[in-house]
């Protein structure tokens, strides 16, 4: 017989599933009681890897004697345990409820909360089990069983959670009330038991606060009115007020709607943006008759946050309640609310109700521009811009061209939009320069580029030129030397941000690099850093460019700034560039050289230095030498003196 348990093991631990399943059949059919009882005691004597192979398997049994095999081993370790647990979560029903009462009588506790949350998924037929299981003398026994029961969805089992509210710790009060919510039991008693829950100062405040989202989710007038009376309570406790104002959300009534409003003005910011999301929870086309009468309120501040609540709406109610406000309204800070809400709303007609009251006069217009600014779309830029031509006041005039620069970042500027940037640059108004430098960026207009960058030399700051640099090349699909190729020297300091956005020089590299050296020598110090940025972009373009231009040592210095590799992967014509350049320049290069110190470099560039046909060179470098190779090669100084 133990040949033929061995036999079944080996089977149970064939990898493909089909054949496993096969041999569980077979055993089912041929085995007696006798045989399968053996087996048991056979098993749980096993290696602890043969049993986890066993319990894997059995998950394709129904034998009753098997599946109690699944519990043996349970029994016997944790890990066990979890995988005996899911391969019955797989077995038929009928034996899942069968074993599930071995399963609850067993001294691991682990293993009874298993079971509860096993016959989670086994329906109504567990119920009785659960509901015996609550009163498991371990919490976590309970607290598995109060989860079950919430998924099986049946609402009697709400009457066995009641007690829980009542009693025990307050984790188990805690969950009997999300459990009792989810089942959406709304009996007076389990009310009843809420309310107590919500009105005890004893109780955690977060348990409270469950207590009044269920009783928001029943519906339940009495609780409304307790979470109404501890908002108003200023000398309430802070937390409990703001999560009863969030679940307020549930009653769209006059009073309700009336105290938010009121909070939203409060001195608290927390509240009132509690206030304030529970507002817009509510269903709008409920609360607009309240918030119209918010509208009509004798305090101003009332007024401001029902137009606001308004503005976020959607529905056309709210977009004719505000726009026939704005028409007569004549309070500046209750007509600028209503602007603004209008202007935020994205309403179609917010636009046109807007500009006609502008048309109409009265009331300060720069908070109207502002909400017609906010009104804006595509269709209507250019009109846009005629207000900012009329408009005479800076602020108004900022935030204008502000708004037009932010449709230019996915829009295409107009020709006339376009004209307006240009009118404000040409103004000489420093404070409106960078919003009219960004419309003119994000144009792509090759004719205006110079413009651009001479602005941005001017008035730009790192941050601002760096995002609009990156927008410039963009439309040069990264090529920094088409970007600034044939710009002057005012241009200089834009270079190293330039070079440290592109990923490339681009065609024309050589002469690139020759304009920007010209501008260092020029005295543009503040390009070095650009220059050398760019050098390590493209290295073989700035070798290039070292051979035909008159700044090349300027060119030396920046390739001197690169890494070691870099310096090694592309040389200088060392040669030529003492050939050619001048005596200054010889003694600058002979600096930079030897300041690097490599012995590549060290012997050749003596040999140029100390036979240069320039006798103040020759002398010069006679003293570098010596001076820098004692501090770096005493043999090269030897080598001199002899």
């Amino acid at each position: 017989m133990q040949g033929m348990f061995i036999e079944f093991v080996r089977n149970l631990r064939d990898p493909v599933r089909s054949r496993r399943q096969e041999k569980i059949r077979e055993v089912e059919l041929t085995w007696s009681d006798r045989d399968l009882a053996a087996f048991r005691i056979f098993a749980v004597g096993l290696q602890p890897a043969e049993m986890a192979d066993i319990c894997y398997a059995l998950a394709d049994t129904t034998a009753i004697p098997l599946l109690d095999l699944l519990v043996d081993l349970a029994e016997i370790n944790n890990e066990l345990m979890q995988i005996a647990l899911r391969s019955l979560a797989h077995t038929p029903l009928s034996a899942k409820l069968f074993l599930a009462k071995r399963l609850l009588s067993s001294k691991n506790v682990l293993l009874r909360s298993g079971a509860c949350a096993m016959l989670a998924d086994a329906g109504s037929a567990a119920f009785d089990q659960l509901a015996a299981a609550l009163d498991d003398e371990s919490h976590l026994v309970a607290a598995a069983a109060i989860r079950a029961l919430a998924k099986l969805g049946r609402s009697e089992a709400g009457e066995k959670l009641l007690p829980k509210l009542r009693g025990g710790s307050e984790e188990m009060r805690s969950l009997a009330l999300e459990s009792m919510a989810r089942l959406g039991t709304a009996s007076d008693a389990f009310a009843r038991a809420a309310l107590e829950i919500y009105g005890n100062p004893n109780e955690k405040t977060a348990l409270r606060g469950k207590a009044a989202r269920v009783l928001a989710g029943m519906g339940n007038l009495a609780g409304r009115d307790a979470m109404l009376h501890t908002l108003a309570a200023p000398d309430r406790e802070g937390e409990l007020r703001r999560l009863s104002a969030l679940e307020l959300a549930a009653f769209p009534d006059r009073e309700t709607v009336d105290l938010l409003l009121r909070t939203t003005i409060g001195d608290s910011a927390i509240l009132a943006e509690a206030a304030r999301q529970s507002l817009l929870a509510m269903p709008q086309e409920k609360i607009i008759p309240f918030l119209e009468e918010g509208l009509e309120a004798r305090d101003e501040k009332v007024c401001i946050a029902a137009a606001e609540i308004l503005g976020c709406g959607k529905s056309r109610a709210a977009f004719a309640l505000l726009s026939g406000r704005l028409a007569g309204e004549t309070r500046p800070a209750v007509l600028s609310a209503l602007a603004g809400a209008l202007g935020r709303s994205g309403f179609a007609g917010a636009w046109g109700a807007i500009r006609a009251r502008l048309a109409g006069g009265g009331g300060d217009s720069l908070p109207l521009l502002a909400a017609l600014a906010d009104a804006a779309t595509r269709d209507n830029l250019d009109e846009l811009s005629l207000f900012l031509e009329r408009a005479t006041d800076n602020k108004a005039q900022e935030l204008l061209l502000r708004r037009l620069a932010a449709f230019s970042h996915t829009l295409k500027p107009s020709p006339i939009v376009l004209r307006r940037a240009l009118d404000v640059l040409n103004s000489g108004n420093p404070g409106l320069s960078i919003p009219a430098i960004e419309i003119l960026a994000y144009s792509g207009e090759e004719t205006l580029r110079d413009r651009v960058l001479s602005e941005m030399a001017y008035v730009g700051g790192e941050l601002p030129t760096r995002r609009l640099l990156r927008v410039m090349l963009k439309f040069k699909k990264g090529d920094l030397a088409a970007l600034f190729r044939g710009c002057g020297a005012v241009t200089a300091r834009l270079l190293a941000p330039a070079a440290a956005e592109a990923d490339r020089i681009g065609e024309g590299g050589a002469e690139f690099f020759s304009a920007v050296a010209s501008w260092v020598r020029s005295g543009a110090e503040e390009s070095r850093e650009g220059l050398n940025a760019a050098a390590a972009l493209d290295p073989d373009r700035l070798v290039e460019a070292m051979r035909d231009s008159p700044d090349r040592v300027c060119l030396l210095e920046a390739w001197a700034s690169l890494p070691a590799r870099d310096r090694l992967l592309h040389p200088p014509d060392l040669d030529s560039f003492f050939a050619l350049s001048e005596p200054a320049d010889r003694l600058r290069a002979l600096e930079a050289l030897f300041r690097l110190g490599e012995e590549r470099h060290l012997g050749t560039v003596t040999m140029l230095a100390l036979l240069d046909k320039d006798a103040g060179v020759r002398d010069e470098a006679g003293k570098l030498v010596r001076r820098l190779a004692s501090e770096h090669h005493p043999e090269v100084q030897v080598e001199l003196v002899s």
